[in-house]
Order: C-alpha cells, then sequence, then structure tokens
C-alpha cells in the first residue's frame, strides 16, 4: 500500500503554496497550535474551501462545492425527490 502523502505535500505538488509557505505556516503552528490545515488558512495561503478540497484528495474522498441558490422554495424536495420545477 502507498504511503499517504501529507497535505503539505499535496498542496505543494500541486504549486498552491511553497515551500516558504509550509515553513512559515509550521512556525505559525508552532505559535498558536491547532492543524497545520488551520495555519495555512490562519497565514492567509489557503481559504478555508481549498484546505477541504485538500483534505478530501489526502483521504480520496469526493469533495464537491454547495452552492446557494435563491428563489427556489422546493430545495429540500429536490434532495428527497425530483419534483423540483426549477
Amino acid at each position: 500500500m502507498a504511503e499517504r502523502r501529507t497535505i503539505g505535500q499535496i498542496l505543494m505538488g500541486l504549486g498552491r503554496i511553497t515551500e516558504d509557505d509550509c515553513a512559515k505556516a509550521l512556525e505559525y503552528q508552532r505559535d498558536n497550535g491547532g492543524y497545520f490545515g488551520e495555519a495555512l488558512v490562519g497565514c492567509g495561503f489557503l481559504t478555508a474551501e481549498e484546505l477541504e478540497w485538500g483534505l478530501a484528495s489526502q483521504f480520496d474522498l469526493p469533495s464537491f462545492r454547495l452552492v446557494r441558490r435563491t428563489g427556489c422554495s422546493c430545495l429540500i424536495s429536490t434532495f428527497w425527490s425530483s419534483s423540483c420545477p426549477v
């Protein structure tokens, strides 16, 4: 079985963060505690959405973005059936 890559390795491999970003995030994490991904967001290197996508990728989970639509009163019924007219 292949060894799981860290979130830092995944994001660096995609060119989303640099080694320098990682070093700064590790320093932030040492000073403030928490998880490495939270430190990346805290430093402003990633958005929370980008972190969520990276974590899903790390664990081979599907990732999707929820979009809020205004004006559709049948959102819940759409989830349960296909009767939404929109």
